[in-house]
């Protein structure tokens, strides 16, 4: 069986991304060039080229918005939002850490996102990764069908999180991220590849991978593009995570993990 690739990206910022100040404290994380050019590129705004890389390799992937970003509207990214939808991608919830807890609260922001996308939203991932078990039985009430929170080591590759859980719902814990890659276990740029490898290897039928947004300018985000084109020639299925919940459901993947999980 070909191995498959649930490839997300988390959409942290509100639309417009940070402001100036806050990126130029991080200048370390970018190209001298990338911040010359402030004035007139954004580069938090990579949706554009997200989908086009995407594209070139028959990709579609999962786009997970929050409904509560700070100085900012989530309405703000309507239209992007219908872009996705039209080519194909597909709109996730991207729940707020504080609101876990509440079946008020997830309601809301599931009926708020649900305002201004085409599609049924059926799947989640908490920001921060704020994972709470309580949440399943609330969110499998409101239709969705898969949740992606789930994570149980940032520093290292662990069985835990590689595969699929049947609970309330189908969970697809994150088995690696590029601020894991990236910061946690301080991968370097030259290391990305390799390390992406060694994901694969280990996987027996599928893989999460979030690659937030606002990275593709930076320093180790740059290398989107090239873990797309290694990914490829590895043969892997690339899927979303409402195409991964499908397979999951039909049986193509087995029974999945079944031991009690606790994210860290």
């Amino acid at each position: 069986m070909r191995k498959h690739v649930f490839l997300s990206h988390d959409v942290d910022w509100r639309f417009g991304g940070p402001p100036r100040e806050h990126i130029l404290a991080r200048r370390d994380r970018f190209e001298q060039s990338v911040l010359e050019n402030l004035d007139t590129i954004n580069p938090y705004d990579n949706f554009n080229q997200i989908m086009t890389i995407e594209e070139k390799y028959g990709c579609r992937s999962t786009f997970f918005f929050r409904t509560k970003y700070e100085n900012g509207d989530f309405r703000d990214y309507e239209d992007q939002i219908r872009e996705l939808e039209q080519g194909g991608w597909e709109i996730g919830l991207h729940l707020d850490p504080d609101s876990v807890e509440s079946p008020s609260e997830i309601a809301k922001e599931y009926h708020d996102l649900s305002s201004i996308a085409k599609n049924k939203i059926v799947g989640n991932r908490v920001h921060f990764l704020n994972y709470d078990e309580s949440m399943l039985a609330v969110l499998k009430g409101l239709g969705i069908t898969y949740d992606a929170t789930l994570k149980h080591s940032r520093s290292e590759l662990v069985d835990g999180d590689f595969g699929f859980y049947r609970k309330e719902i189908v969970q697809f814990p994150v088995t690696t991220a590029d601020v894991c890659m990236f910061v946690h276990m301080d991968t370097s740029e030259e290391g990305i590849l390799p390390f992406v490898g060694n994901v694969l290897d280990r996987t027996k039928d599928i893989f999460s991978l979030i690659w937030h947004d606002n990275t593709l300018r930076m320093k180790k985000g740059r290398k989107f593009p090239d873990v797309m084109e290694y990914l490829h020639s590895r043969d892997v299925v690339f899927c979303t995570g409402k195409e991964a919940c499908g397979l999951v459901n039909s049986g193509a993947f087995g029974e999945g993990q079944h031991e009690d999980t606790d994210s860290v």
